[in-house]
């Protein structure tokens, strides 16, 4: 079952507490995110923002031709599978850019 904007919203606010109740938060921590190219790891307070402080984030910049456009993350307990978690961040930004670079070049591959 696919969730609305607004279900989603409102289940990170259930788990991430009334700090995170706002999209502005989680797209101001997209933005730092996407500013850099590459994989990223921030554990407890590293993440800058008091609803994650107990949460790890793993993220990855995504873009045709290595120019980042976009951000997607994973956000999970300290204690995780980083390896595990830290492939498929990586996997799935890897791939969305290259989507976006065959778009980019008319869908020829």
């Amino acid at each position: 079952m696919a969730l609305t904007r607004r279900a989603l919203l409102e289940r990170i606010g259930a788990v991430g507490g009334p700090a995170l109740h706002c999209d502005t938060d989680l797209m101001q921590f997209s933005g730092g995110l996407s500013s850099d190219y590459g994989l990223q790891v921030f554990v407890g307070a590293e993440t800058a923002m008091q609803a994650l402080s107990g949460s790890s984030v793993v993220g990855a910049s995504y873009g045709p031709d290595e120019t980042p456009i976009g951000a997607l993350a994973v956000i999970g307990p300290m204690r995780m599978n980083y390896g595990k978690v830290m492939s498929v961040v990586d996997f799935t930004a890897d791939t969305v850019s290259q989507l976006l670079a065959e778009l980019g070049r008319g869908g020829n591959s």
